[in-house]
């Protein structure tokens, strides 16, 4: 199942290659940056089209083969080892097999996010998750010192209350930021 999943995720790479490339007008079409995509012509619509059923399918054929692998290491117990294929880590030269779009302005603007490292073609790409996670690892290291100072209010009233570490103010709120935060910060426990 594993090799089926990256030999029907490589053909969908080629054909998408092809695609881009088959014709200098593809390509110069691909690259334009005084296309609106608003007013796009006929054929100018249709080879986007095609280009988004593709990167469609590359989407759910790079899940398929990740949940393929993620089985096999399961039942081999194989946790961290990556499954090889020729010797290569196909998960890992998938991270970056779709950043040659990213020099197609027109195809950008169409979909409306980067494509370099971003192998599920998602508002953000890989570089950037990993940017929102070390933020949210940051906040939860940060939570680890809050304490929540009890100003005299009923906890039913909106009134803010402060949320304070040693050294001073971090942010103030209603009961339902603190219960939000709180929240966080369970669930972070929870998952560590």
């Amino acid at each position: 199942q594993i090799n089926q999943s990256h030999h029907l995720r490589s053909n969908y790479l080629e054909r998408l290659h092809s695609l881009t490339t088959r014709s200098a007008r593809n390509s110069k079409l691909l690259k334009s940056t005084s296309e609106n995509i608003h007013t796009l012509t006929e054929s100018a619509q249709i080879l986007l089209v095609e280009i988004s059923d593709l990167l469609t399918l590359i989407r759910h054929s790079t899940i398929e083969y990740v949940e393929n692998v993620t089985k096999w290491r399961t039942a081999h117990n194989k946790v961290c080892e990556p499954y090889l294929v020729n010797g290569k880590n196909p998960m890992a030269q998938m991270s970056s097999d779709l950043n040659f779009l990213d020099e197609y302005s027109l195809l950008r603007k169409w979909l409306g996010t980067r494509m370099t490292r971003n192998p599920l073609v998602l508002r953000n790409g890989l570089d950037e998750r990993l940017e929102s996670i070390r933020q949210y690892e940051g906040l939860t290291k940060i939570m680890d010192d809050v304490k929540f100072v009890d100003d005299g209010k009923d906890e039913d009233e909106e009134e803010p209350i402060r949320i304070v570490n040693d050294n001073g103010v971090v942010r103030s709120g209603g009961l339902i930021e603190r219960m939000r935060l709180e929240n966080e910060r369970e669930k972070w426990k929870k998952s560590h």
